[in-house]
């Protein structure tokens, strides 16, 4: 309970960018006030909460229930409260924002240019920052404020999340060009007896890849596995291996390495590349103008 019923508002702002940030530093910077100023509102709503609100780990200041719970409460209030203060909302060009994003190492190699090349002309000063967050813990860091976007092929976080499908997608056999084993059909019998880069993890959805053909009798033969989309390309490029990736992916790697693709023996589902956010950010107008950017944006890419 708090003590005292008149509490200053920049006192809760204070907590929800200490949370989000995880970091006294990075919240001062955000708000644009002094690490002792952040120290000192932090002081002043323990004392009206009676609570340490936070406690400082190697992974940064990781907040307590009731900081957690505070948060919730108060995050789209102050979102309205800010939108309502300021009739002319949020504006591109003159924002020095921060967005924290989430995804895959294929998702940063696809996605980021896109949506850097659109803010350097609408939203110079604008940043993105890209930040590996396990599968489990995505929900939780979209509530929370320490990520605003979760992009990529994540269908176990549906549930949690609001979400968008930016496009649907199907993977490909990309092989070298002029391959000894690969004509212009891939068959079954080549492909179980051609050697595989296995790559990606957990994280990216692609583990589903080995559970369907599994399904379907089909048991890869392993060349290399790497835990990583970067060096598939070269490696594949040089050698007979082949690696199963999203055609989008084969597309872009067979321009700038000279690879080829082909269907695979057989027929895999499809799977759907999405945008997810929290519920308790969709009052926020930059939040939501980001959204639909990068919406816009991969859903044509």
């Amino acid at each position: 309970m708090i003590k005292n019923t008149t509490v200053d508002l920049q006192l809760f702002r204070v907590l929800c960018a200490v949370l989000e940030a995880r970091s006294v530093s990075r919240a001062a910077e955000s708000l644009h006030i002094s690490q002792p100023a952040v120290s000192y509102s932090l002081a002043r709503l323990r004392s009206l909460i009676d609570d340490p609100l936070f406690v400082r780990t190697p992974d940064g200041m990781s907040p307590t229930p009731r900081a957690v719970q505070i948060y919730r409460d108060v995050r789209r209030g102050i979102d309205l409260l800010a939108s309502a203060l300021d009739p002319t909302g949020f504006e591109p060009r003159q924002s020095d924002r921060v967005f924290r994003l989430t995804m895959s190492d294929i998702g940063e190699m696809m996605f980021l240019s896109p949506i850097l090349h659109y803010l350097q002309q609408h939203a110079p000063r604008v940043n993105i920052d890209v930040l590996q967050v396990s599968l489990n813990d995505m929900p939780r860091a979209l509530n929370l404020g320490e990520i605003d976007f979760a992009i990529g092929n994540l269908p176990e976080i549906c549930s949690q999340t609001s979400y968008t499908t930016l496009f649907r997608e199907h993977y490909v056999c990309m092989f070298r060009v002029n391959h000894g084993m690969i004509g212009d059909k891939l068959t079954r019998k080549i492909f179980e007896e051609i050697s595989h880069v296995f790559s990606g993890s957990s994280y990216t959805g692609h583990y589903m890849i080995e559970s369907a053909l599994l399904e379907r009798g089909i048991r890869r033969k392993p060349g290399l596995r790497v835990p990583h989309f970067a060096s598939i390309a070269n490696v594949v490029a040089e050698t007979d291996l082949v690696a199963i990736v999203p055609q989008r992916v084969a597309e872009h790697f067979g321009r700038a390495y000279k690879l080829r693709h082909l269907p695979l023996p057989v027929r895999i589902p499809h799977f759907e590349v999405r945008i997810h956010w929290s519920e308790q950010h969709e009052t926020n107008e930059g939040h939501r103008w980001m959204r639909e950017i990068i919406t816009s944006l991969l859903s044509r890419h």
